[in-house]
């Protein structure tokens, strides 16, 4: 189970290492707007939202570390 705490109450997201845990903490007011944008064109109400990046941080990366764009180039659709 993961858990993390509201700072401040206002929202946050995350960046997660899948190597070594580390978690770091983000706010990025161009993806708050997008996801209003998406989810007004949508007809939708959002009531809460949470983004979690899962990869690799600066530590942990190195040649032969795979990304989400390396997996999808080698993957057959």
């Amino acid at each position: 189970m993961t858990r993390y705490e509201v700072a401040g109450g206002r929202r946050h997201d995350y960046q997660v290492c899948s190597d070594c845990g580390t978690v770091t903490e983000f706010e990025n007011s161009s993806i708050e707007r997008y996801q209003a944008e998406l989810a007004r064109s949508m007809g939708f109400t959002v009531q809460s939202l949470k983004i979690e990046l899962r990869g690799g941080c600066n530590r942990c990366t190195g040649p032969g570390w795979l990304t989400l764009s390396s997996n999808l180039e080698s993957s057959k659709y």
